[in-house]
């Protein structure tokens, strides 16, 4: 849990939210009502012309710890181990490994235990060698 995490008032200014975006290097905010529920999100493209450069490219391999049970997202977990969960339309493990790309990094190893055969399957269906 975050105590005090990046938001803005639905009355936001945007020089407010640049700042933010900038001195956090962040690429979206929540934006939240009087109830601190949130209502929208601003993203860097709503405020700048381009997204946040890169400093540089990596190419360091990249070890996911994806091993545990998943407890606190039960009942989905019993079906689907957590790094399967969707997000949108893809799931976890591979919006944390286009990430990763997108910083140069090419090389992946994935530590698994709990449902491991669900993920080698999802994997190799890919193509993905394991």
């Amino acid at each position: 849990m975050n105590k005090k995490p990046i938001l803005l008032e639905e009355d936001f200014n945007k020089d407010k939210a640049r700042e933010l975006m900038l001195s956090f290097r962040v690429e979206c905010i929540p934006v939240v009502d009087g109830n601190k529920r949130i209502i929208s999100v601003i993203q860097w493209p709503d405020l700048f012309d381009k997204r946040l450069e890169r400093q540089k490219l990596i190419d360091n391999p990249v070890i996911i710890m994806a091993g545990g049970e998943g407890t606190r997202l039960s009942p989905f977990t019993r079906v689907l181990p957590k790094p399967l969960m969707p997000i949108g339309e893809k799931p976890i493990i591979e919006l944390i490994i286009d990430r990763f790309a997108e910083f140069g990094c090419a090389q992946f190893y994935i530590s698994c235990n709990y449902k491991a055969n669900l993920l080698k399957a999802y994997f190799s269906e890919l193509g993905v060698w394991l």
